[in-house]
């Protein structure tokens, strides 16, 4: 059976895709769910915390070193406005941010879109950051870990894919860092977040609107992750 490994950022990006597969989502003390089986293939998931740096560790602690695809699983920001908010694309074209495009091998049984995916040292918070790295780019969307997955792939001869779902467009503005909402591994800081809606009250609709958003988001990623591993 051939072994897939799926790589987030964020525990939330693949907590409803644990629990179709029936299991424990990834954790800071254990970064690599247990192997679980679907439609024949084995499947590991694992959550880095934002950034490249987390994303290479995560990729290192590999507990399986023979994958056969990789996957990587997450939110992006679209850079161009025929990518809306809310949508799920599947692709496999990505650079970071030597504007190098990395040669990736997409397996050739699913169909992905054209789109060049730009994985950035920061976030890009305004329109107008996103349509200048688009200009600089020639890319549609953004995150800031996806490239260090496509290396890894590519460096091993195995085979990539990423599933990204848009949470937010290109006219969306991002009031604050998301980084702010991290501690210093990239891992979600509750305190943290505690402490920016100290600061700035106002954010605390914003918050909402952005975990209620994202967790919809979320659910339809994992639909469409179940609906890719069934065909690979």
């Amino acid at each position: 059976m051939p072994l897939i490994a799926i790589a987030a950022a964020l525990p939330q990006e693949t907590a409803p895709l644990c629990a179709q597969l029936g299991v424990a989502r990834p954790s800071r003390s254990m970064p690599w769910t247990a192997a679980t089986t679907f439609d024949a293939k084995h499947i590991l998931i694992g959550v880095s915390g934002m950034g490249t740096i987390a994303m290479r560790r995560l990729l290192q602690s590999c507990p399986q070193p023979n994958v056969d695809i990789w996957i990587s699983l997450g939110f992006s920001g679209a850079l161009v406005d025929t990518i809306a908010k809310g949508e799920v694309l599947v692709g496999h074209r990505c650079m970071g941010a030597d504007l190098a495009e990395i040669e990736t091998i997409p397996p050739d049984r699913i169909e992905t879109v054209s789109e060049l995916h730009f994985t950035a040292d920061n976030a890009l918070l305004h329109p107008a950051q996103k349509k200048t790295a688009a200009e600089r780019t020639g890319a549609g969307l953004v995150d800031m870990e996806m490239t260090a997955v496509a290396k890894h792939a590519a460096q091993n001869s195995a085979e990539f894919l990423w599933i990204r779902g848009i949470s937010d467009g290109l006219e969306d503005r991002l009031p604050f860092e998301p980084g702010a909402c991290a501690d210093a591994d990239g891992w979600p800081s509750v305190w943290r977040a505690m402490g920016i809606l100290m600061r700035n009250p106002l954010l605390l609709p914003h918050m909402l609107r952005l975990a209620g958003d994202t967790k919809t988001l979320a659910h339809d990623m994992a639909g469409k992750t179940l609906e890719i591993l069934s065909r690979l």
